[in-house]
């Protein structure tokens, strides 16, 4: 569906508006931009895309382009871990990774495996700190007997003295 010189010259203020509205010069293939006001007197104001140059021309001149699809919708859910096109319905028992399909997951497994095995040690380490303050009991293993972990003071950092940060001795 093509516009004719008329329809194009009356639409042009409210394309200039949107801007969005974008055409082909005829007569040198560049492509522009309709701007703000839109048109003066018969000729449409235009802004070309590479030099930024704004110049007027007649509708006769220039070719409205079809805009461009509209972007792909948002996906709400989860996409599958394995085959990234469906929306996963389920879950990897390991890891919790999204999966679409039964199939899917028997199909990439050898692959996802490692992955899998990495995500469970993390967790399984996590869960292993957290029990009974064991970070805790690492972090005073490692500064040795005798110094205490926490204290009431704050010093700036000074090469002579140890630094104390909110309570903690580092």
């Amino acid at each position: 569906m093509s516009m004719s010189d008329k329809d194009i010259l009356a639409m042009a203020p409210r394309l200039a508006i949107a801007g969005h509205a974008k055409v082909k010069i005829l007569k040198t293939n560049e492509t522009a931009t309709i701007i703000p006001p839109g048109k003066v007197g018969e000729r449409i104001t235009l802004r070309i895309d590479k030099s930024g140059k704004t110049m007027y021309r007649l509708p006769k001149e220039i070719a409205l382009l079809t805009p461009p699809p509209p972007a792909e919708p948002l996906r709400l859910g989860q996409i599958c871990a394995f085959c990234h096109e469906e929306a996963a319905s389920k879950k990897c028992s390991g890891c919790g990774a999204g999966v679409c399909s039964q199939e899917c997951y028997l199909k990439y497994w050898k692959e996802h495996k490692p992955a899998c095995l990495e995500e469970q040690s993390g967790r399984a380490g996590e869960e292993y700190a957290r029990e009974e303050n064991r970070a805790v009991q690492l972090l005073d293993a490692a500064q040795g007997p005798g110094k205490p972990r926490f204290s009431s003071g704050f010093r700036l950092l000074d090469k002579k003295k140890p630094m104390f940060f909110w309570g903690l001795r580092l």
